[in-house]
């Protein structure tokens, strides 16, 4: 059984080699060798903190992020105009540092709480981009991340451009106020 023979020692004592552990382990591992930044394998807590960024409002940077046990914090994308994204942070960064305090050992609720906080406050972040290979030091506001899944502008010869950011739970009624409000239609 490989939850009580494996070779090395438990970095932690408040790990607990579970069966669901080491499937969830096995899920992400054939996800991330596909090496495509848009398929992800969630835990519970990270589909509950994504459907959260889906659904509406919260105060934080503006990023959706994924965190495996003895990894830096992951990041899966940053939301289109958001501080995390004028900032340049993307997929496949790594945050290895909130605050001055490494990710490495936190749980992703820890991270979420780190990242997440007042509105305007000011958040330090260490982010290695893997294009680079560097880190770099980042100061970023926390806002209210209102989400909102159609860029709309009319262009020249009344040429209309709509821009769907992401998927989300209301995007046919956004979509439609979007026609609405910038087309007239």
């Amino acid at each position: 059984m490989i939850k009580s023979n494996y070779v090395g020692e438990k970095k932690d004592e408040n790990i607990n080699i579970t069966n669901i552990s080491l499937v969830q382990g096995a899920l992400k591992g054939m996800i991330n060798s596909l090496d495509d930044p848009y398929s992800n394998y969630f835990s519970k807590e990270e589909m509950d903190s994504f459907k959260e960024d889906l659904e509406g409002k919260y105060v934080g940077i503006g990023a959706v992020i994924q965190k495996n046990s003895n990894e830096y914090l992951l990041v899966v994308s940053s939301i289109y105009d958001t501080p995390a994204f004028l900032a340049g942070i993307k997929a496949k960064d790594r945050i290895l540092s909130i605050d001055g305090e490494s990710t490495l050992n936190l749980t992703f609720k820890e991270c979420v709480e780190r990242l997440n906080g007042k509105n305007g406050s000011l958040v330090k972040l260490v982010v290695y981009d893997e294009n680079t290979n560097k880190s770099k030091k980042i100061d970023l506001k926390r806002t209210l991340i209102q989400l909102k899944y159609v860029k709309s502008k009319l262009l020249k010869d009344s040429i209309g451009y709509l821009r769907l950011t992401q998927f989300g739970e209301n995007i046919y009624e956004d979509l439609s106020t979007e026609l609405k409000e910038s087309f007239l239609i």
